[in-house]
């Protein structure tokens, strides 16, 4: 067993284990793919025109929905739009750096390379940022679970650059942003079963607004945040505890709501 001194000393660099993935999923960019372009452009569409039809940037993707007044269409008419067609998640996440970005570049915007320089922000901005943040959760994880310090470091480090969750973290996808804040999400309930964090209102009102987001980045994620739904019933006796995890999953998901009824009608 590790002694006191050995577990305070492993215990403090959280912040060197997020500044290594951080840098290391930072330094790579992965882009012009029909998934990442799609997604770039709800992004652009929202920062440049204040819409969300990215009518005006559809051509270098073919993820893509193209709907009017009559539903579905093949190529978009007077009246009709093209859309990404991913969960609007990952886009909105990138909109405040596309933003900063975009407005400090000033009337010689948009040219390729300020694409390219903008796009990767975005990217480490939307992704990467959340991705080196559940390395440090999962190492939260591991030590709330009773795992030794330095294994917890190594096991913590190890899923952050030595599996799939690296290549994910560089590339504007939904997959490992959603991964992510679900496993930010579920380190956070685990300490807050063990008492070893004192959620107020707003830190529940955070983690439910992290399951809230992950669901509207990837949909199909509504299932893990049902599993751990069912893990908080499991040991959770106050209801205005729970109200306050589900008033913050709410918030994105009444804004994603609106998003289709404005741009789809229902």
């Amino acid at each position: 067993p590790m002694s006191r001194a050995e577990q305070r000393w492993w215990q403090r660099p959280g912040w060197a284990l997020f500044l290594l993935v951080f840098c290391a999923y930072g330094y790579f960019y992965q882009a012009g793919g029909w998934n990442q372009n799609s997604r770039f452009d709800l992004t652009r569409a929202i920062v440049e025109e204040r819409r969300s039809s990215i009518d005006s940037y559809h051509k270098n993707t073919g993820d893509k929905a193209c709907r009017g007044p009559k539903g579905r269409c093949v190529k978009a008419g007077p009246d009709d739009h093209y859309y990404c067609d991913k969960a609007p998640g990952a886009s909105w996440m990138a909109v405040p750096m596309y933003a900063a970005v975009y407005a400090i570049a000033g009337p010689e915007r948009p040219d390729k390379g300020f694409l390219a320089v903008a796009a990767h922000l975005s990217t480490v901005f939307a992704v990467g940022l959340v991705s080196a943040a559940a390395v440090v959760a999962l190492w939260w994880l591991l030590l709330a679970m009773g795992v030794g310090g330095l294994v917890a470091f190594v096991v913590a480090a190890s899923y952050g650059l030595a599996t799939l969750a690296f290549p994910y973290a560089t590339l504007f996808y939904g997959h490992q942003s959603t991964a992510a804040m679900l496993l930010i999400a579920f380190a956070l309930l685990v300490k807050l079963r063990r008492e070893e964090w004192e959620a107020g209102p707003l830190g529940l009102v955070g983690v439910g607004a992290l399951m809230g987001t992950a669901i509207i980045v990837e949909y199909p994620s509504a299932l893990a945040v049902l599993a751990m739904g069912v893990y908080v019933l499991a040991w959770n006796r106050s209801w205005k505890r729970l109200g306050w995890l589900v008033l913050g999953g709410l918030i994105p998901g009444l804004a994603c709501a609106y998003y289709h009824y404005a741009l789809f009608g229902g």
